[in-house]
């Protein structure tokens, strides 16, 4: 039996896109993130980690809202993870996040090289790929350093794999290929499954541009989308509210030439002209337009809400965009080398026009994020000897307060004080000042307290810069 043959630039490829984003968040290899989403995830997989399966009790509502019908696949990943490395789950979604991140860098390059098949050093021209993506980093890196769209991501992972196993299928016609297309649509399923639809349209044509029987066609559409279609409906049916996703709100990157880069587009566009002239590349287009055509399905259905899910397609969109543009600089590139075999090195030219696009559109410095052990440890300590409903928030961004009111001390999230509460330091410090302070408050920095406030903190507990203090002229608080 002959050995599976590892390929060298692919793994290369991933281990460069890992160490880059673990460094990003060094050295505390915590989500970076400025938006909540972070804190309703780890809600999830902590509830999980504490029950040893998925919340299903609706007094567990008010706790994790709109999560209780999450499709739970990446939150039970994390679960397992940390109670294997016998860790808080804290300390493995970011790591755990950045794999995912570095395995879609590793399958664009795949997928690249599948397209760029047949030209001249196609192996090197694929590299173009994965650092092209980064060009409309404010969606491939967004996803896990601005907003963490911790399941999204992982998802996307999936929808990567599963292209390029029906790329691979619509070359090869093995049923291992149908197999892997077919595992990762359940993987789509189970993480995210909104990338399902515009991954259901390709499977569809490349099934019905088969040169096979009806019959034929309809068990492979079975094979390749039946489990992941009949998962997606049981969830539904589990959970009724699980449809509103598709018209939920939030913050996300808006679309425009300068988020995507002139050069990016002028590339994907050159790579549609050349890709539509083989069977391999028309699979990458039709993924590429069922996912915008999906996009604007979803903003006209949601018009009444905005375009969030709409935008949220943009994130997916953008890895077959940066194949496609990979695949145009492989095919200059050969041309080039046809009219002037003498010149040297144009085997780089397509890595150094992506290396030249995406110079100063990446983040250079590590990035500082809201969550911390420290902040975490004195959190746990005020759960377990402080009511958890009686503690203010001190800190210099709101993302920090919110996670330790909410997953840290495990207060809901549905309650009167979260209709009013904005986690803000000027609002904190001013609620203090007037005598309504709660009786306690976890304190970031107390340097940074006002001098009228100082002398009604009396200090219980402390980590690095954080402290729980208790308030001598406390407001009446009921837990």
């Amino acid at each position: 039996m002959r050995r599976p043959r590892v390929d060298l630039p692919a793994v290369l490829v991933t281990a460069a896109t890992f160490t880059y984003a673990m460094w990003i968040a060094s050295p505390a290899f915590l989500p970076v993130t400025n938006g909540p989403d972070v804190v309703h995830h780890l809600q999830l997989i902590h509830a999980i980690a504490r029950l040893g399966r998925v919340p299903h009790d609706p007094a567990l509502s008010p706790y994790l809202l709109e999560m209780m019908d999450y499709t739970p696949g990446s939150h039970l990943l994390a679960a397992a993870v940390a109670a294997w490395l016998r860790l808080d789950p804290l300390r493995v979604i970011y790591p755990l996040a950045a794999l995912f991140v570095a395995v879609k860098a590793g399958l664009l390059y795949g997928l690249a090289r599948r397209l760029a098949a047949g030209t001249p050093y196609a192996s090197l021209a694929a590299i173009a790929a994965p650092v092209l993506v980064f060009v409309p980093a404010a969606y491939f890196l967004g996803s896990l350093l601005q907003f963490f769209f911790y399941a999204q991501l992982i998802s996307e992972a999936f929808a990567m794999g599963f292209l390029v196993a029906l790329v691979s299928w619509t070359t090869r016609r093995e049923t291992s290929d149908a197999l892997a297309v077919s595992a990762c649509a359940v993987g789509i399923v189970l993480a995210w499954p909104v990338w399902l639809a515009p991954c259901a349209m390709t499977a569809a044509s490349a099934v019905w541009a088969a040169p096979v029987t009806w019959r034929r066609r309809i068990g492979l559409a079975a094979w390749m989308l039946g489990p992941a279609i009949g998962l997606a409906g049981a969830h539904q049916l589990a959970h009724r509210g699980a449809v509103s996703i598709v018209a939920s709100s939030g913050a996300v990157t808006a679309p425009s030439m300068a988020v995507f880069g002139v050069g990016f587009v002028i590339l994907t566009a050159a790579g549609v002209f050349y890709a539509v002239r083989e069977s391999t590349g028309r699979v990458v287009v039709v993924f590429l337009a069922s996912t915008l055509v999906t996009a604007a399905a979803l903003a006209a259905l949601t018009r009444f809400r905005g375009v969030y899910m709409a935008f949220k397609m943009l994130y997916l969109a953008v890895l077959p965009a940066a194949a496609l543009g990979a695949l145009a600089l492989a095919r200059v590139t050969a041309l080039a080398q046809a009219r002037m075999p003498r010149v040297r090195g144009l085997a780089v030219l397509p890595l150094a026009v992506a290396v030249l696009l995406v110079r100063g559109r990446v983040p250079a410095h590590r990035i500082h994020g809201s969550l911390s052990l420290p902040a975490r440890d004195v959190g746990l300590w005020a759960r377990d000897h402080v009511p958890p409903g009686c503690v203010d928030y001190f800190s210099r961004y709101w993302l920090t307060g919110y996670w330790l009111h909410l997953d840290v001390l495990g207060n809901p999230r549905q309650s009167d004080r979260m209709t009013e509460e904005t986690f803000d330091f000027p609002d904190v410090a001013a609620k203090w000042i007037e005598g309504r302070g709660l009786p306690y408050a976890i304190v970031e920095d107390v340097i940074a307290i006002p001098r009228e406030i100082r002398p009604d903190m009396e200090p219980l507990y402390g980590r690095g810069t954080f402290l729980l203090v208790r308030n001598r002229r406390a407001a009446a608080c009921r837990d």
